[in-house]
């Protein structure tokens, strides 16, 4: 029995630290598309007249993103704690 639970346990503690590795990444690459996209706008307009507005929006969604991040950053760590711990816990 311990032959075929020791390869599933092992598994899915990877599998649960990949996820959430993969979770905030792509939370943190969502965030870098919307600035190129309103960076973007400069360009794609070919206007200045629109400049402001996109670089204000810009700034506006940076630090939206910054916030973001740290509290994925604070998410990822708690269960990646917690994880281990259960994982490491003597019954």
């Amino acid at each position: 029995m311990l032959v075929i639970l020791a390869p599933i346990e092992v598994l899915g503690l990877v599998t649960r630290h990949a996820v959430l590795a993969v979770r905030l990444f792509a939370n943190m690459f969502a965030g870098d598309m919307v600035l190129l996209t309103m960076i973007g706008f400069i360009f794609l307009f070919e206007s200045y007249a629109i400049a402001p507005f996109s670089l204000l929006g810009a700034v506006a969604v940076g630090l939206l993103e910054v916030l973001i991040d740290v509290i994925q950053a604070y998410v990822f760590t708690l269960l990646s704690a917690v994880f281990i711990g259960i994982s490491v816990q003597q019954e």
